[in-house]
């Protein structure tokens, strides 16, 4: 089954300002060529992917007639009328979850394009999530645009997804993006058929998120938002060395490594000023914060409900945490009425969130 993003890491503050033109020599937009593309097996991610809900009479998703693909659905499956004529013969999903099948779509203008969505069981709930996308390159630069809020509508910025050279993790989609070592303005249509792009040429500074990184492996993604004059942007810092960004605050919205997910913490909040290198002390040496309590009666100590794992910068792990990579001790600092620890020291080689 798809990965599903914690609604609790939903980001707050994602709508953007229309903003003139960044690019103040005027140079012309170029067009970049698009083509829909399957997903496969890879379960690709953002912090802004959310299921559509399967529900009612219609999949809220732009198709012929304007009200949403019609449904049946019952606890054991959901079926389809895909040719609109109110015949319900098409089984999207029985069991856990269905094989993706293609849905035309149709936009403002009459344009037409065909995708690919797949239905699952979340919980005892049917939820359907995008199994295509879209894939351009720019300057020789792979990315992937994805669905991520599953309406159907692609290049909305702060709630589509963007995935550069074939990472599973991607940043939401902002107006400026960082790839192949340099930052570009872009723009989609509704439908994604076209894409512009041309170099920014905004204020820019440089930052360094691995220059205090302090762990023996560099995250694969470092989601960062930032406050700049082209508005809020989305970028993935995981590269080595200076990378350079728009002015502006930034602060971590996620970072990813093998199965841990990094959350932003009270001290991941870095400032880009011209002419100048940022960076961020996160990572070792990680802590174990955990709530606790005693019941006298039972003589029972309870570590409740999860123990969280904090960084240097504050910022929270989560995932399993196995043999040496790292390890945890657990001090028990509650007591009886006569100071005497209750329980003993424990060591935990796993910790799940």
């Amino acid at each position: 089954m798809r990965r599903v993003i914690l609604t609790a890491f939903v980001l707050a503050g994602l709508s953007l300002l229309l903003l003139p033109a960044l690019n103040a020599t005027g140079e012309d937009w170029k067009t970049a060529k698009t083509k829909v593309v399957q997903l496969g097996k890879t379960e690709y991610s953002s912090p802004v992917l959310k299921n559509g809900a399967v529900g009612g009479d219609f999949l809220a998703l732009p198709v012929e007639g304007g009200k949403g693909l019609p449904i049946k659905v019952t606890p054991q499956k959901v079926n389809v009328d895909l040719d609109f004529k109110g015949k319900f013969d098409f089984v999207a999903a029985q069991g856990a979850k269905s094989t993706p099948f293609e849905v035309k779509l149709v936009y403002e203008g009459g344009e037409k394009t065909t995708h690919s969505i797949q239905v699952l069981k979340q919980g005892s709930a049917w939820v359907y999530t995008r199994a295509s996308g879209v894939e351009a390159s720019i300057e020789g630069a792979k990315i992937l645009l994805l669905d991520d809020n599953n309406n159907g509508i692609f290049g909305e910025e702060g709630a589509d997804g963007l995935y550069i050279d074939k990472k599973e993790w991607g940043a939401p989609l902002s107006r400026v993006i960082f790839v192949g070592g340099k930052l570009y303005e872009i723009e989609f249509n509704k439908s994604a058929t076209e894409l512009k792009y041309r170099p920014f040429e905004g204020q820019t500074g440089k930052v360094d998120l691995v220059k205090e990184w302090k762990g023996a492996k560099t995250p694969e993604a470092i989601i960062v938002q930032g406050s700049t004059q082209a508005g809020s942007v989305f970028l993935d810092l995981a590269g080595k060395g200076e990378l350079t960004v728009p002015t502006g605050t930034y602060n971590l919205v996620s970072a990813h490594m093998s199965n841990v997910l990094i959350r932003r913490g009270n001290k991941t909040t870095f400032e880009v000023a011209e002419g100048a290198t940022a960076t961020m002390k996160w990572g070792l040496k990680l802590s174990v914060s955990a709530t606790a309590s005693l019941d006298k009666e039972r003589k029972q100590f309870t570590v409740h409900p999860v123990p969280k794992v904090i960084g240097e910068g504050g910022e929270e792990y989560s995932g399993p945490f196995m043999s040496e990579d790292p390890k945890f001790k657990f001090i028990v600092q509650q007591t009886t009425a006569n100071g005497k620890p209750v329980g003993r020291e424990t060591t935990w080689a796993i910790c799940f969130s």
